[in-house]
């Protein structure tokens, strides 16, 4: 055999070992930060046959469970940001995971999280679509353009974890799956559970495995701009946020804004909506720091992407990656989704097939405002429209430590579909108020897999919810 030949074979070798590094899609690590949570990284193959895209992930098992048993009997969430464009790392190392990167007086600080989901949930954070965070697109053309695309790119990794991914045996299978978000999740999370209940009903012809989805969960979403963004001049008057001269302003841009969707003109639209926020926030009373919590200055999670780059890099993620919290490519590719009304019809497809819902919304928020959620999930058209939309809002309360009941929020609920306004939140509720958005998750899935316990109806606090 010649050198030549062997040098070949040699830079073989090492091509076929990077690809199978790059597709071996349960990685297993130690976190020193999450000592009682195994972590495991890796790659979902989104179908597009290289060694390169695919979806990259963090997922950590529940407190102190380790067995194959143990992880397979507690319920599995899945979070994602949104953007489009944000990584889902923000929500691992800034929300709901098991510590928290924070910048505190300059300085990065990690910071155990006391309400962290992981305490009760094994939690996958997916960095969703390909081209954000650790995820990978061998070409820009693979790039998403639209939800469907996203929801079938999805669907093939998803499949992927459950196949030959970290949930391969068939005893994990048994942990349900729900999908929480927070954000443009308005209009990933529907379209994604409706592509995967789509393939669940045809898995007798395909031979698929059936994902066990039992619910999903969307935090202060955009869900419906067609008809939830024209409240933000309201928002800020009934706050006292603005002058009344101010909210004229405002509401001048927004009819512009209406004009262009009624042409079907969305990037102008949403640049319409750029442009009514930027003369809220500047023409405020005083001075407002955060778009997304009125009541606090920026949120300090600065350090979330160096956090990434220097010590997540390490667990399994290609190491000539530049990790970025925001892609620009997918921000691009998505801008004329931003504003098309896909959000709606998706999530009445997931109600008509019985899949619980939930939705809160932070009373802090500027951008994704209260007024403008709160008419958006009253007045869509579906099944239970007419007694949802004329149901109040009721206080919802909380234990405290002391056994008295907080009031945190309001709340309604009919059949399936919940939704909590959540008191001294802001966009980012489950940083601004871990506890009350954990119980409130805590709630709707306890609930959710309790359904087939009775068939009386079972309170949500005081709320009759039939599951």
């Amino acid at each position: 055999m010649s050198k030549y030949t062997k040098m070949l074979l040699s830079l073989l070798a090492i091509c076929l070992a990077v690809a199978s590094c790059r597709q071996n899609t349960c990685n297993k690590y130690t976190d020193v930060y999450a000592p009682n949570n195994n972590l495991y990284t890796g790659y979902l193959d989104v179908g597009f046959n290289d060694n390169i895209t695919g979806l990259g992930f963090l997922f950590y098992t529940k407190f102190n469970a380790t067995t194959p048993e143990e992880i397979a009997a507690a319920p599995t969430l899945i979070w994602l940001n949104g953007g489009p464009g944000s990584s889902s790392m923000e929500g691992a190392f800034f929300e709901n995971g098991p510590y928290r990167v924070l910048n505190i007086s300059n300085q990065m600080v990690v910071e155990q999280n006391e309400n962290a989901w992981t305490k009760n949930y094994n939690v996958l954070f997916i960095d969703q679509p390909i081209g954000v965070g650790f995820s990978r697109s061998a070409k820009d053309e693979y790039l998403p353009v639209n939800e469907t695309q996203v929801a079938e790119q999805f669907y093939k990794g998803l499949l992927n974890f459950y196949t030959s991914g970290c949930y391969s045996d068939s005893i994990y299978h048994k942990s349900p799956l729900f999908i929480t978000g927070e954000s443009y999740c308005g209009k990933y999370i529907p379209n994604i559970a409706t592509e995967i209940l789509k393939q669940n009903n045809q898995t007798d012809v395909t031979g698929n495995v059936k994902i066990p989805l039992k619910g999903i969960s969307i935090g202060d979403p955009l869900l419906d701009p067609q008809h939830q963004l024209y409240f933000l001049g309201q928002y800020g008057i009934e706050n006292n946020l603005i002058s009344y001269s101010t909210y004229f302003q405002v509401n001048n841009i927004l009819t512009r804004m209406k004009q262009h969707f009624d042409l079907n003109m969305y990037e102008e639209a949403a640049d319409d909506y750029d442009e009514a926020m930027e003369t809220f926030m500047s023409k405020a009373f005083t001075e407002l720091e955060n778009p997304y919590n009125y009541n606090i200055g920026p949120y300090p999670d600065q350090y979330v992407k160096h956090f990434c780059q220097t010590y997540i890099q390490n667990f399994g993620f290609d190491k000539d990656h530049v990790y970025d919290s925001t892609s620009a490519k997918i921000s691009n590719s998505l801008k004329h989704d931003v504003f098309v009304p896909n959000g709606i019809p998706a999530l009445v497809n997931v109600l008509e097939q019985n899949l619980p819902v939930i939705i809160y919304n932070g009373n802090y928020d500027i951008q994704v405002n209260t007024p403008g959620i709160s008419y958006a999930v009253n007045n869509f058209e579906w099944y239970g429209k007419q007694v949802f939309s004329a149901l109040p809002m009721q206080d919802l309360h909380m234990p405290d430590e002391q056994g008295n009941q907080e009031v945190i929020g309001s709340i309604k609920v009919y059949d399936k579909f919940i939704y909590a306004l959540i008191n001294a939140a802001g966009h980012l509720a489950p940083y601004d108020q871990p506890e009350r958005v954990g119980y409130i998750i805590d709630n709707f899935v306890n609930k959710t897999l309790n359904k087939h316990t009775t068939n009386q109806f079972r309170s949500f606090n005081k709320f009759a919810v039939e599951y």
